[in-house]
């Protein structure tokens, strides 16, 4: 179920869409359309935090002390913190 009204946005519109960094999976209710580009723009002043790490919407890189767990990120060559987008929960990540 969407935490929003399902909808299509029109050619050239603009959304905002609040990402809450502690959920597994945050549903925007927008129907993604077959053959559409989509642009994902985070403001450049957004910051991030993990734990002591400030990062923007890419993310940041693994530390020795924290590679050994590269491989339970949902999306294993990713960054920490980075963001990613999805078409339907169940289908695997990508990447932007």
């Amino acid at each position: 179920m969407a935490q929003f009204p399902e909808r299509r946005l029109t050619i050239g519109e603009t959304t905002y869409v609040a990402v809450e960094a502690n959920k597994l999976w945050n549903d925007s209710g927008i129907h993604i359309v077959p053959g559409q580009t989509y642009n994902f723009i985070v403001p450049e002043n957004e910051e991030w935090i993990d734990w002591n790490i400030p990062c923007s919407a890419d993310g940041y890189r693994s530390t020795p002390l924290i590679r050994p767990w590269e491989m339970l990120r949902r999306v294993p060559n990713a960054n920490w913190l980075q963001l990613i987008g999805t078409i339907l929960a169940d289908q695997k990540y990508l990447q932007y």
